[in-house]
């Protein structure tokens, strides 16, 4: 029997188009939702606590920043509490929250702006405003460790996190205060630098 150039064409796209079809379905790593950042994340429930951190100068004392969002469509969402422990040592952390952190439905607030969530600038707030309006942290912590703290919402509703305790500088600059944590780098003299073997014998 002899095929025709159309039924030739159809033929080859079909084993053409075969594993592509078999792949459907298929759930990639780029499927899920990343997002770059040193904070934590926790996407369980109707709020979403994105890249949740301490930003610290020092230690022992910090702001608390994430991002909340409300997914919700109908339902708003209030941040009341937040309690926490350094389970490296096991001593208690006292979060400062100067409000009610107030979500409307399908709302959004940025803590590193404050519990207003808005950034300063022209048109919106005042610097010392945002900063007088973020969570403060103290406790006995430093930076590097990882924190364990309970977000406690209106509702009743809980969420339990291990964030970390970040320097006050880089992309977090500025965010514990004006006074940045310093950036140390390795004294020269100090260095153990191994030359390849090459070059030690010249």
């Amino acid at each position: 029997m002899q095929i025709t150039r159309t039924t030739a064409l159809t033929v080859g796209s079909l084993v053409l188009a075969a594993p592509l079809l078999a792949g459907c379905g298929e759930e990639y790593a780029t499927d899920y939702i990343y997002t770059p950042a040193a904070g934590v994340n926790d996407r369980d429930g109707d709020v979403d606590v994105l890249n949740a951190a301490i930003v610290s100068t020092d230690g022992d004392t910090g702001t608390f920043i994430a991002s909340l969002s409300n997914n919700s469509r109908e339902d708003d969402a209030t941040l009341e509490d937040i309690t926490g422990v350094n389970p490296e040592n096991g001593s208690t952390l006292t979060f400062d929250i100067p409000g009610d952190v107030e979500l409307l439905p399908q709302g959004f607030v940025n803590l590193a702006y404050g519990i207003e969530g808005a950034a300063p600038g022209p048109g919106t707030v005042e610097a010392e405003t945002v900063e007088a309006s973020r969570i403060s942290v103290s406790g006995d912590f430093a930076l590097g460790d990882f924190v364990e703290i309970t977000l406690t919402f209106a509702d009743g509703t809980t969420k339990e996190m291990e964030i970390p305790v970040l320097p006050n500088n880089d992309e977090y600059a500025g965010i514990d205060g004006e006074e940045l944590t310093p950036v140390e780098f390795p004294d020269q003299e100090d260095a153990d630098l191994e030359l390849p073997e090459d070059e030690a014998g010249e």
